[in-house]
């Protein structure tokens, strides 16, 4: 794959090896895992195998129990067969991490959602500065310096 990015208007373009555009997101990040590339920014997030093939979240995050659903510009989680788990009242969620917690907000502030979809700390958080906030219970990472981190739950 093939990555461009124009610096005029910050858009990233991937592109397949045959020069066929993939994917083109404004004010966007990229990270390439050891199995997939993930494109994104504040409305969205995409997927691609190194090959150029369009992956669902399901697949990436395999092992995962619960999902991350769009609905009526509002998000929730599903399970594995598109059964809607957590009701979709959050303006933004992401995936779980590693850790089995994932980012969720409402009106503004951020909280944490288990792998059971209950909330371990309701949306409570301002966190401006962070596109994606990654949590353990109700501690979130911050991170500092030449990439150095930490996990506080100072408000």
């Amino acid at each position: 794959m093939i990555q461009a990015t124009l610096t005029e208007n910050k858009t990233i373009q991937l592109y397949s090896r045959e020069m066929k555009m993939l994917c083109e997101l404004q004010n966007a990040m990229i990270e390439v895992n050891d199995n997939y590339i993930r494109i994104y920014n504040e409305e969205e997030i995409k997927y691609f195998t190194k090959e150029g093939k369009e992956l669902k979240n399901t697949e990436v995050y395999s092992s995962n129990k619960l999902f991350v659903s769009e609905k009526d510009e509002k998000y929730g989680f599903v399970d594995n067969n598109n059964k809607k788990v957590v009701d979709y009242k959050y303006d933004k969620a992401y995936e779980f991490n590693e850790n089995g917690f994932a980012a969720v907000k409402k009106d503004g502030k951020w909280g944490a959602i288990n792998e059971q979809g209950q909330e371990v700390i309701s949306p409570s958080y301002e966190l401006e500065d962070q596109l994606e906030p990654s949590f353990i219970g109700k501690y979130y990472k911050v991170t500092y310096g030449f990439g150095e981190f930490y996990y506080t739950d100072a408000k």
